[in-house]
């Protein structure tokens, strides 16, 4: 996780624990349709001054999960990313790895 305005990591996790959730919900949903599918991907968000999310998008370098409609649920939770207002720290943007694999 990576950060242009330091934030505590664990601050960050609290952030996007809804979009985490969201993902994994993605995911099962992803999996009814192919069990056996699993892969990596990030996401890259940035989150504007008064804590919304301004831009997702996926990082495509560091993408290896074929299915594009898993890919699109996963940024557009990430896009509903709220943190808090910090006016003087400007955009801060974060890339959120996630390795996705079925249970087992």
């Amino acid at each position: 996780m990576f950060l242009c305005c330091y934030t505590s990591p664990d601050v960050v996790k609290a952030w996007i624990a809804p979009a985490r959730a969201e993902a994994k919900r993605c995911y099962e949903a992803a999996l009814t349709r192919r069990p056996t599918l699993r892969g990596a991907l990030a996401v890259r968000f940035d989150l504007g001054d008064e804590g919304t999310t301004t831009r997702a998008c996926e990082v495509t370098s560091q993408d290896t999960v074929d299915d594009p409609e898993l890919r699109r649920c996963v940024v557009e939770a990430f896009g509903a990313v709220v943190g808090p207002v910090e006016s003087d720290c400007g955009v801060r943007t974060i890339t959120y790895p996630m390795v996705f694999a079925p249970d087992g």
